[in-house]
């Protein structure tokens, strides 16, 4: 041992009694900890039965899929579509809405399409007709 190693050798067993550290007492066993209450899973909000996800309104795709249902009867006049409508989230009724004005642009042109085979079918009628 170097003079330094056994001064600080003769100081630890002056103080301690021996050149090893004292020994940490161990700590005691804690109790267990209480496990956090868990969120109860809920049925899914667009009516299809099943539950969502902890914590969650809608099972994953099901949220687009309810906007859809209530843009259909917004777009069909049905009874209630409205109170439907307010009762969503504001970006689920936005998603409703602009289903709504699409189905109805839609319908809207099937109607012209209809309109324009009618008038041909009758104009090809008449030039059949003529010969």
């Amino acid at each position: 041992m170097t003079s330094t190693t056994q001064a600080n050798a003769s100081k630890l067993i002056e103080r301690n009694g021996s050149v090893l550290p004292k020994p940490t007492p161990k700590a005691k066993a804690k109790a267990p900890a209480k496990a956090p209450a868990q969120p109860t899973p809920v049925a899914c909000n667009c009516g299809c039965g099943a539950m969502a996800n902890l914590g969650r309104a809608y099972k994953p795709g099901h949220d687009a899929r309810h906007a859809g249902e209530v843009g259909r009867k917004l777009a069909a006049g049905t009874e209630g579509a409205q109170a439907e409508l307010d009762a969503l989230p504001t970006k689920l009724a936005d998603k409703a809405r602009k289903f709504a004005e699409n189905r109805a642009k839609e319908a809207k042109t099937k109607a012209a399409a209809a309109a324009i085979r009618a008038k041909a079918k009758a104009d090809l009628a008449e030039a059949i007709a003529a010969l």
